[in-house]
């Protein structure tokens, strides 16, 4: 934990790669667009690795605007709104890291299951 945690604050990602369930088979800390997995699915639509079971959530009134969760997100998932002045969190490009959730200082970002969310349940 400690050194995927070192990890997490260089703004790496961590997943898990396993064989025949349930044997894990590696644990990875990659960044797009250089892990080979993350590529596999984002240009070519090849599962190779898949998101993780929560998504990120904003919560309105405690966002400041500040950009920071959007600098840390590698999936283009967030979006800063200068009409609201506030992010937006597109879930459906979400894979559920956390590392906006971590970056932000205002604590305005939660990580809630993806099977909760209309229109996301099964979509991993």
């Amino acid at each position: 934990m400690e050194a995927l945690e070192k990890q997490n604050k260089k703004g790496r990602v961590a997943t898990v790669w396993f064989q025949p369930v349930p044997y894990i088979n590696a644990i990875c800390s990659c960044e797009t667009p250089q892990c080979g997995g993350l590529r596999l699915r984002m240009d070519f639509g090849l599962h190779t690795v898949y998101k993780a079971e929560y998504v990120a959530d904003v919560n309105a009134d405690l966002c400041q605007g500040c950009k920071t969760c959007v600098a840390s997100c590698q999936f283009g998932a967030i979006r800063f709104s200068p009409t609201l002045g506030r992010v937006l969190i597109d879930q459906t490009k979400c894979f559920g890291c956390g590392l906006c959730r971590d970056r932000c200082p205002h604590g305005a970002i939660r990580l809630v299951p993806r099977d909760e969310i209309i229109g996301l349940r099964g979509q991993y």
